[in-house]
This record gives C-alpha cells, structure tokens and sequence, in this order.
C-alpha cells in the first residue's frame, strides 16, 4: 500500500509472477487469472510485516502513452496509443496556439500535457474519435505551413518543459484543441 504501511501486517506473493500461454499467475499459491488486472489485484497467499518496494502499478503509473503524428498540407493528424483509456474522462481545450488533453488510463493513471503549437490552429475545425487504446487528433492548420514538428511540450500540473527525447518516442507532439467533441 505503500511507505506509509512500512512494518505493518500484510499478505503477499513469496513467488515469482508467471505468465504461460495467456494465464498469468503467482508460483507461490498457482490461482490463475487471464485477466491482467486480475493478476494485478490477486491478494497474497503469504503472511508477513510489509517492505515497501516499487510496484508494477507504480511502474505502469511511470510510463507515457505512446503517440504518433503525421501532417498534411493542411491538417495535423495526432494518435496517442493507451492501454484502457477511460473515454469518459477524456478533456480537450486549447486556443489557437496551445492546446491541453488531459484522460486517466491504465486503471485510474493521469496523462495530462500542454502544447505550445509551433503554428496556428483553426479550433472549430479540429476533431477527436476516443475508443479504449486510443485518442484520434485531427487539427486544422491555421496557416497551411510545413510544422515538422508541433511545438513546446509542458507537463500541465508542474508547467515544465517536456524534453522529447527524455519523455517521449518521438520529437515534439501535437495535441488537440478547443471543443473537440
């Protein structure tokens, strides 16, 4: 549960996590799951005093969907590839020359960016299609010039830049804008 539980009692996994043609499971106690978050969430079949360690949703928590983008003459197209995306939790805004996406994936994370677009945009014009693994931008160039890249990534809650080569897969991404619906 985390540092806080340091030295209480607790149940855990003594075993090694195994994963064999679509089951996963634990060594230790062999209940089997082919559910994933099941896996995840299987309480333990030990008994002990808590250690605080990184977990694997702590890991997964530390992770940054993957993206893509492409442009056309006239339009930006952006995806952005996550594992269970709760589509109702999904919010984009922005303004000519920044826009912010903001969604919870992978059981509850927060992915939530700021981009100062390294053009303009027509807001009324852009549009998004929301499914489970995936967030679809189409933004409208306010200019019809050649990007090659997007412009300046912030994480939105600290206002830091986002280097792209730290933090993402590929050079600056391009996020959607006001009202997409």
């Amino acid at each position: 549960e985390g540092p806080h539980s340091e030295g209480a009692n607790c149940k855990y996994h003594p075993g090694m996590p195994v994963f064999h043609e679509g089951e996963k499971y634990w060594s230790c106690c062999k209940k089997k799951t082919i559910s994933f978050i099941d896996f995840l969430s299987m309480p333990g079949c030990a008994k002990g005093y808590c250690v605080f360690k990184e977990t694997i949703s702590t890991r997964i928590a530390k992770k940054v969907p993957k993206h893509d983008m492409t442009e056309s003459n006239t339009n930006i197209y952006f995806a952005i590839y996550a594992k269970l995306i709760d589509p109702k939790s999904v919010k984009v805004t922005g303004t000519r020359d920044k826009i912010r996406i903001s969604f919870n994936w992978n059981m509850g994370i927060l992915f939530d960016i700021e981009v100062g677009l390294k053009g303009p945009i027509i807001p009324t014009m852009c549009s998004a299609e929301v499914s489970s693994k995936m967030i679809e931008l189409n933004l409208r160039k306010g200019d019809g010039t050649t990007w090659g890249q997007v412009g300046m990534v912030y994480d939105a809650e600290t206002g830091l830049e986002l280097h792209q080569k730290e933090h993402f897969a590929i050079p600056d991404v391009p996020l959607p804008t006001e009202n997409i619906t």
